[in-house]
């Protein structure tokens, strides 16, 4: 019996495909790649690459980033992940910006300190790769110099 599980377990790694998942919060993403028990004293179970957006750029993303989960890892050894704030931020449950907002989590700015907005193209989309490893640094993906996704 032990053997027909390891063989299913074997080919359910090998040739299950990525996924991108929609996140809600930061909660949500902790969930999904972290320990409940452990947090950020243990690593993450899988790195993750995120794009952070806005509805409004959902298109630039896909298509002119390429963002896609074809050719990349299963969600067994990394996470992809899209957060839509306002999106988020529009549903039926109670949204608290300064704990459930990525772009806060990873001081991404909207915003100039002055309160005028940044323009959109500036920040929208922003793709990220955080390492399981919380203590190494998060990557910004730049596609004029990373290429296409």
């Amino acid at each position: 019996m032990s053997s027909v599980f390891c063989v299913f377990a074997i080919f359910h790694i090998l040739f299950t495909e990525s996924y991108v998942f929609e996140l809600w919060s930061t909660e949500h993403f902790d969930d999904m790649i972290m320990s409940d028990a452990f947090r950020y004293s243990k690593p993450a179970r899988t790195p993750a690459v995120i794009g952070l957006y806005e509805t409004q750029c959902k298109e630039k993303l896909y298509r002119e980033y390429g963002f896609t989960s074809q050719g990349l890892p299963n969600s067994y050894a990394l996470t992809l992940a899209v957060f839509d704030r306002a999106k988020a931020s529009n549903i039926w449950y109670e949204w608290y910006p300064e704990i459930m907002d990525l772009f806060g989590r990873y001081n991404l700015s909207t915003t100039n300190e002055d309160g005028s907005p940044i323009p959109m193209n500036d920040w929208c989309p922003t793709v990220l790769f955080q390492p399981a490893d919380w203590n190494k640094p998060v990557i910004k993906f730049n596609p004029s110099t990373d290429g296409s996704f």
